[in-house]
């Protein structure tokens, strides 16, 4: 799958754009660096609010870690993305700290 993407930030009010293949894994365009050391740095995990630390493996090839990756970073995801979220309830895994 290839998107091309423009994904802007909830707080910071900034944007990357950049396009993505999912099926070789490449990130190309104006934020392609940027978008890749995000996904480095997140090291094959995230941590979102009030959840504890998920995996989140091969995201330039798997959507869903993709999606986690950018979500966790504070970006506002397009729906074919934002679908691929787990969805938080208001129940606590029971190793979560508040």
């Amino acid at each position: 799958m290839k998107l091309d993407l423009t994904l802007s930030h909830h707080l910071a009010g900034e944007s990357l754009s950049f396009s993505w293949d999912s099926d070789t894994g490449t990130l190309t365009g104006p934020d392609a660096d940027r978008a890749r050391r995000m996904v480095e740095r997140a090291d094959g995990k995230v941590t979102l609010p009030a959840w504890p630390e998920m995996d989140a493996p091969d995201p330039l090839h798997n959507s869903a870690s993709f999606a986690l990756i950018f979500a966790s970073y504070g970006y506002h995801l397009p729906p074919e993305l934002e679908i691929l979220l787990p969805e938080l309830t208001d129940d606590l895994p029971t190793d979560a700290v508040a």
